[in-house]
């Protein structure tokens, strides 16, 4: 039996409390040496710049776009951000600047992408300061 409409949107509704709930509660992400003091606003931002963005050698070669698949190789449990999807990684730059191309930082923020191209923020955002052979460490809220 296919749900109804109510029950559709009453599950949107509790995505979205989820979400404002999660970005209340983070209001000051660390990523070692760098602090991000409104992780939502820096989201917002993103949702209406979203890439792709390129990060180009000397030469014009592409060396990577962003976003891209967020491997998640290290096992991160995202509490935020449960269900099936894909994980993307999108650069996050101090002083809450919004990546648009060249050198990305160690920084990122996660989201997962849903079956209905709905996009959730996972929290915490990662870092590679302090990772071995380029993975990932948590940052802490």
């Amino acid at each position: 039996m296919a749900p109804t409409k109510s029950l559709k949107f009453l599950a949107l509704l509790f995505a979205y409390l989820l979400l404002a709930v999660s970005l209340a509660l983070a209001k000051n992400i660390k990523c070692v040496g760098n602090q991000y003091k409104d992780p939502g606003q820096l989201w917002l931002t993103f949702q209406g710049h979203p890439g792709p963005y390129d990060y180009r050698d000397s030469n014009g070669a592409l060396i990577k776009r962003y976003p891209h698949l967020f491997q998640n190789t290290e096992g991160f449990i995202f509490t935020n951000c449960p269900g099936n999807g894909v994980l993307n990684e999108f650069p996050v730059i101090p002083k809450h600047l919004l990546y648009t191309g060249g050198r990305p930082g160690p920084d990122r923020l996660v989201y997962r992408t849903d079956l209905h191209g709905e996009r959730t923020l996972c929290l915490p955002f990662v870092t590679h300061t302090n990772a071995l052979n380029n993975s990932f460490n948590l940052c802490t809220q």
